[in-house]
């Protein structure tokens, strides 16, 4: 499945791996991320994951926002 970029408009994102090997893609780069690594993300870039191995990829994500209603 092709994954398409987003972003978020009203928050930044932090990203922990839980289990997988995978690849963390923003508009010009790409990094690889395994079991334990953060990716931090700014408001408004552009970014997506996809698995690269053979395990499922598992990520945590966290907002932080004061009201999760109000999340883009």
């Amino acid at each position: 499945m092709k994954r398409k970029p987003h972003f978020h408009s009203d928050t930044e994102e932090c990203i922990y791996v839980l289990s997988g090997k995978g690849a963390f893609c923003t508009g010009s780069d790409e990094q690889s991320v395994k079991v334990g690594d953060t990716v931090l993300v700014p408001k408004f870039e552009p970014h997506f994951t996809r698995n690269t191995g053979e395990e499922p990829l598992v990520l945590l994500c966290f907002f932080p926002v004061f009201q999760l209603e109000t999340h883009g």
